[in-house]
């Protein structure tokens, strides 16, 4: 049923299967952080983990789709891009190094 909403609503075989993959990976990607949220952290923490860690992925999503999008604006000077991409790639890379859950955290 999904399938018949999908390619009518697309017009294209081939937009119609790029969107049904990428959907069963996404939702494939959000089952495998909460089961190892929940193996590395417990039942209770775990999911709190897993719901912060797919969060925080999603803010990162739109983080990043809004420094493309301030990058290829036309209205500013060379120097506040590169103090924006300063800014930005320290911001990640705190956020990244402080959100991973990986063998340092255990």
């Amino acid at each position: 049923m999904l399938l018949i909403i999908i390619i009518f609503y697309l017009d294209h075989l081939s937009s119609a299967a790029t969107t049904i993959i990428t959907s069963f990976a996404t939702f494939y990607s959000l089952i495998k952080t909460m089961t190892n949220s929940i193996n590395a952290n417990g039942a209770i923490i775990g999911i709190i983990v897993g719901i912060f860690k797919i969060l925080s992925s999603i803010i990162i999503i739109f983080s990043v789709i809004g420094l493309f999008n301030k990058i290829n604006e036309k209205n500013s000077g060379y120097g506040n891009k590169l103090i924006f991409i300063s800014i930005f790639t320290f911001i990640f890379y705190w956020a990244l190094k402080t959100l991973v859950n990986g063998e340092r955290v255990r």
